[in-house]
């Protein structure tokens, strides 16, 4: 009796130790997320697909639709996302009638984690002012569907000028950050022509703001404001400058 008593202990203390040590992604859901951009017309563009809380990951199948009007797929990369350099290929199945459908699948080690796994490259082909869902039509991991649990993402066209210098209003120009891509801190140069009340907030692809670097009131003038990374993950980040009913986003990658 008293041997059996310790052996449900053992069994008891063991159970609470795996408990302890599984890792939280055996108990969530694979989930995919795609951001809303501003781009301008003309102009070729990056999309990054994440997908969060993959566990030994076989193989994907996703399918995204859109508005051929608006945008051209031109195609997709692993480059510079989390399967890179973890054993994956990815397959561009085909790009038809408004739809862009990818294949990723393992040759080694099976990948588990969270991140952008691949970057949709496009081209803006419609008019100002043209916008377009990005929408999941398939998101199947090791052969089960999520597709329940995607959020969809949109482009928007907008008449933002060079890309160089770019007018939002005829009273502030919005610079591109330097450098871009940056390892720890960017700086984002901005002129008013008249004073205004701004903010300029960053987030990511997720479309989730992480840090606001001002929220005040300016007088006319030319600014810098710096962004100090360091405590965040490398990736893409967005960073939007609001004032009054005109806003701009732009794009900037942070390495580590």
């Amino acid at each position: 009796m008293k041997g059996e008593i310790i052996i449900k202990k053992y069994f008891f203390v063991c159970s609470i130790a795996i408990t302890l040590f599984i890792s939280p992604l055996a108990f969530a859901e694979p989930s995919a997320i795609l951001p809303s951009l501003i781009v301008n017309p003309g102009e070729s563009f990056t999309v990054p697909l994440t997908v969060d809380n993959l566990v030994d990951l076989e193989g994907m199948d996703i399918t995204i639709e859109f508005d051929e009007g608006v945008i051209d797929a031109a195609g997709a990369t692993l480059q510079g996302g989390i399967l890179e350099n973890e054993n994956y290929n990815l397959v561009i199945n085909a790009i038809i009638d408004g739809q862009i459908m990818l294949v990723f699948y393992a040759t080694l080690d099976l990948f588990t984690g969270s991140g952008v796994v691949a970057y949709l490259e496009f081209d803006a082909v419609g008019n100002v002012d043209d916008s377009t869902p990005l929408t999941f039509t398939q998101f199947d991991v090791n052969e089960v569907s999520y597709l329940y649990n995607t959020t969809d993402g949109s482009v928007t066209i907008a008449n933002i000028g060079a890309d160089d210098q770019i007018l939002i209003s005829p009273d502030i120009t919005l610079h591109p950050n330097q450098p871009n891509p940056f390892k720890t801190i960017t700086y984002i140069n901005y002129s008013l022509q008249k004073p205004s009340k701004l903010k300029i907030e960053i987030y990511n692809v997720k479309g989730q703001i992480i840090e606001t670097l001002i929220d005040e009131y300016k007088d006319t003038g030319n600014y810098q404001e710096c962004w100090d990374a360091k405590d965040v993950q490398a990736g893409l980040y967005f960073y939007q400058i609001i004032a009054g009913d005109y806003r701009k986003v732009r794009k900037c990658i942070l390495l580590k």
